[in-house]
């Protein structure tokens, strides 16, 4: 999930869940749902076609877990640029992603 987090950059747009970030080349989706007191859900597919279907998400932290709630402010960001390399054989490799941050306030 990480990894389309987890490719050009352009200005933060603030939203509401669901929200749906495509992979780079716009084969892959992951939708992160949420309805309010409820678990944050999410959706991969690709081509158009279901991998995985709405499915709780679950997440544990050394605080408690936090996977029922409602979701806040929601953010997303695309970044495409080149990095330099050191000691490689390329001197540059491209940095390509699209990214959401949640804001998530679990249930008490």
């Amino acid at each position: 999930m990480a990894a389309l987090a987890a490719l050009f950059v352009t200005s933060t747009s603030a939203a509401d869940l669901p929200v749906t970030l495509k992979s780079p080349d716009g084969k892959i989706t992951l939708t992160l749902s949420n309805e309010p007191g409820g678990p944050l859900k999410y959706a991969i597919g690709r081509n158009g076609e279901s991998l995985i279907v709405p499915s709780a998400l679950r997440v544990r932290l050394a605080e408690g877990e936090i996977s029922w709630g409602t979701a806040g402010e929601v953010s997303t960001r695309s970044s495409d640029r080149m990095r330099k390399l050191v000691a490689t054989k390329a001197a540059e490799a491209r940095d390509r992603f699209n990214e959401a941050t949640v804001i998530f306030r679990p249930q008490s």
